[in-house]
């Protein structure tokens, strides 16, 4: 079986906490073995005004009420994105029900990366985007990266 982390799951472990994640896939690969894992590109969210394509703004009608979920985004030089959420929901007959939601990921420029599966033991193979075409440093949003353990 391939190890693998997609849809930035390891956005969601601390610096420290992937570096250690990345010391225990290694441990427990095969010699030779690959690591699979996607995570949003620091390079490209911080580029000019691109942290706003990851704004949502949804709205479902139900029968009897209507759900509005808003989401928009931050990002520090560091690479922690934080997300904020407002959740709307108006009943036909009632006031409206708010709450708010917040969450934070480690994001990692593809260099950054680079190093840190260096000092865990596994070379870069490749790196490129979620459809397979050739990785860019402010243009792709996602780094798909595949590592070797050496």
């Amino acid at each position: 079986m391939l190890p693998s982390s997609i849809f930035n799951a390891i956005g969601h472990l601390t610096k420290r906490d992937f570096i250690q994640a990345l010391h225990n896939i290694h441990t427990n690969l095969k010699q030779g073995g690959l690591y699979v894992f996607d995570i949003f590109n620091l390079i490209y969210l911080l580029h000019e005004n691109n942290i706003t394509r990851l704004t949502i703004d949804w709205q479902t009608k139900l029968e009897k009420s209507t759900v509005r979920e808003i989401q928009y985004s931050t990002i520090s030089k560091d690479g922690i994105l934080a997300s904020y959420d407002i959740y709307h929901e108006q009943k036909q007959d009632g006031e409206p029900f708010v709450t708010n939601a917040f969450q934070t990921l480690q994001v990692y420029s593809s260099d950054q990366l680079q190093e840190l599966l260096m000092q865990a033991g596994f070379k870069v193979i490749t790196q490129c985007t979620m459809d397979g075409s050739p990785f860019h440093q402010i243009e792709s949003e996602r780094i798909v990266t595949i590592a070797q353990k050496i």
